[in-house]
């Protein structure tokens, strides 16, 4: 179907609120299926007490904030059936499911989706009995919305899914009657945009004369829409039932069209699932009731090739028809894939791409089961489902599985005394596996010393890879600086027998060195001729730290020499001279 949460880290802790059956396990009646060595550990909340009625048809999520809302079909207040809905914030569940407000007159039948959007909104489908699926979203302390029916030409067709976009746009997808005698169906995606309230674009994206229907959608990583669903292949008796994908891209425009499955491995497919991980590649997955168990096949866009037919080997609960459903997820790179075994129980596998088998099987219901539905979070694969016989209540079972990794990382930039640094000093979030250059920029008389933290060395600028939280550190260092203020005054002096000319030097401390408490233990006088380019700079000579005048003796009358002094500081460093 889908799922991956689109997030930054969080935490999920599970409990029950008071009232609520809470039990977990680590090995039967939930737990690896047997023959499997360790068996992981799972929580299962029963979230309705004493349902009756079939036809649940639970449905699951949560949003960045680690808070989960779980909704069933189940009695109303009157007696009639409605959707209701059990929420969750921080650690604790609503302790009695409530009706969805406002719901629609309706029978819901065999699917609820639930997707959040980045805000942390919910949004939710659901479906009506040969009517039009249902819409309506949830915002944590701002109640429910109004549920919007998404009408359609034609009557609807069991089978809606929904997906959200980066840009945080609704997509639903569903299938439509159009006509007789064979009954053609096509798919549909209808979209809704952040701000709007209604679903105002809609695109038919089968428009065959063939049967299509059951379709599923994921949104892939650069928000292209992926749907798999069943294809009569040869329109008109005798049915021939495959498994296809669209491709659409972010513009809404059908790139591609993929054939699955086909009649060599048997002629009917049934309730194909979708998702798509964060490498792009995409997994498809369907019950072959003709070979009685699941298969899938992964496809990489990216390179065309799609894999061969993978078996899952669960078996298939054929009866009754409508449970011949699997259902996928993404997290991360990984795949999870959801099945009914044909005891009725729900088996959750995790892929291995290396291998090309679905491996690890862990019983995620300890009861036969009606329906279900599989989402995953951030740290936990979530599937709630109904019980088959009465009562069917509705429960949640959650596997703890590796965090997934953030779609961001934060980059603290520091900067020490003496500079700063572009971008300025502050904490900033980039994307994961990007690249982030970072310039030093020295104050007056400083230096680049070096770079510290998640970083190291002198490279200015330094490029910085975003695959962790980082910190990195700037460091400047102070430059000695020479004396200023340096002035020449010739000066004749006479003696008894003859006179002389001489240059009187003066200096200045350099207030840079005294704003940074530099403590002079040298200073050195030199001079070179101003004419000449090619003159050289000689010592002429080393002096005391308080010394600020010195007579250059026997100079010539023409002779035109310049003066610097340079600085040694008591911790051996040496200024410029010139």
């Amino acid at each position: 179907m889908r799922r991956t949460l689109r997030t930054l880290a969080y935490s999920v802790v599970l409990a029950a609120a008071a009232g609520m059956a809470l039990f977990a396990s680590s090995g039967s009646p939930t737990g690896r299926a047997s023959g499997q060595e360790a068996a992981p550990v799972l929580e299962t909340i029963k979230l309705s007490g004493n349902q009756y009625g079939n036809y649940c048809n639970p449905g699951v999520a949560e949003n960045l904030n680690g808070d989960r809302l779980a909704i069933f079909r189940g009695p109303g207040p009157d007696f009639s059936y409605r959707y209701k809905y059990y929420s969750k914030k921080k650690d604790s569940w609503t302790t009695e499911a409530a009706v969805i407000p406002n719901p629609p007159s309706m029978e819901g039948y065999f699917r609820a989706d639930i997707e959040a959007d980045s805000t942390g909104r919910f949004h939710c489908v659901w479906e009506e009995t040969h009517d039009a699926a249902v819409y309506a979203s949830y915002l944590d302390g701002s109640g429910w919305t109004q549920p919007i029916r998404v009408f359609g030409a034609g009557t609807h067709e069991y089978g809606v899914s929904i997906g959200v976009r980066s840009n945080d746009q609704v997509v639903i997808n569903d299938t439509r009657v159009l006509a007789f005698p064979y009954l053609t169906k096509d798919i549909f995606v209808w979209l809704k945009g952040k701000t709007e309230n209604q679903f105002n674009t809609s695109y038919n994206v089968t428009a065959d004369e063939a049967s299509s229907a059951q379709s599923t959608v994921a949104i892939a990583p650069n928000d292209h829409i992926w749907i798999a669903y069943k294809h009569e292949d040869d329109p008109g008796p005798p049915e021939i039932l495959v498994t296809r994908l669209i491709h659409l891209d972010e513009n809404n425009r059908v790139v591609e069209k993929r054939i699955v499955s086909t009649d060599d491995k048997g002629t009917w497919c049934f309730w194909p699932s979708i998702a798509v991980n964060n490498e792009g590649k995409v997994m498809s997955a369907w019950a072959q009731s003709t070979a009685t168990d699941y298969y899938s096949r992964l496809y990489d866009p990216a390179t065309g090739k799609m894999s061969d037919y993978i078996r899952v080997n669960s078996g298939l609960s054929m009866q009754p028809w409508n449970t011949f459903f699997s259902m996928l997820v993404a997290h991360g790179k990984d795949f999870y894939l959801a099945v009914l075994s044909p005891a009725r129980l729900v088996f959750l596998y995790k892929f291995d791409e290396t291998k090309s088998e679905w491996t690890d099987p862990v019983q995620m219901s300890n009861l036969s089961c009606e329906s279900f539905d599989l989402y995953s979070g951030y740290d936990k694969i979530m599937v709630a489902w109904a019980a088959f016989s009465e009562p069917q209540d509705v429960y949640l079972t959650t596997l703890a599985v590796e965090p997934l990794l953030p779609k961001q990382y934060a980059l603290t930039v520091q900067s020490g005394s003496g500079g700063t640094t572009n971008p300025a000093p502050g904490t900033y979030n980039y994307d994961r596996d990007s690249n982030v250059n970072i310039t030093a920029f020295p104050d007056t008389a400083f230096r680049l010393k070096n770079w510290s933290g998640d970083a190291s060395g002198t490279t200015n600028p330094l490029a910085v890879k975003i695959d962790k939280d980082k910190t990195v550190k700037a460091n400047f260092e102070y430059i000695l600086q020479p004396a200023v203020g340096v002035a020449t005054q010739k000066k004749l002096e006479r003696s008894f027998f003859r006179g002389y000319y001489m240059n009187v030097v003066t200096w200045q401390e350099n207030p840079l060195n005294v704003a940074q408490n530099v403590t002079i233990v040298e200073q050195r006088l030199y001079r070179k001729t101003r004419a000449a380019d090619n003159s050289q700079w000689a010592l002429l000579a080393s002096l005391g730290p308080s010394t600020m005048t010195y007579t250059d003796m026997n100079v010539g009358k023409d002779s035109d020499y310049v003066y610097s002094v340079g600085l040694v500081d008591d911790k051996g460093n040496v200024s410029s001279y010139y």
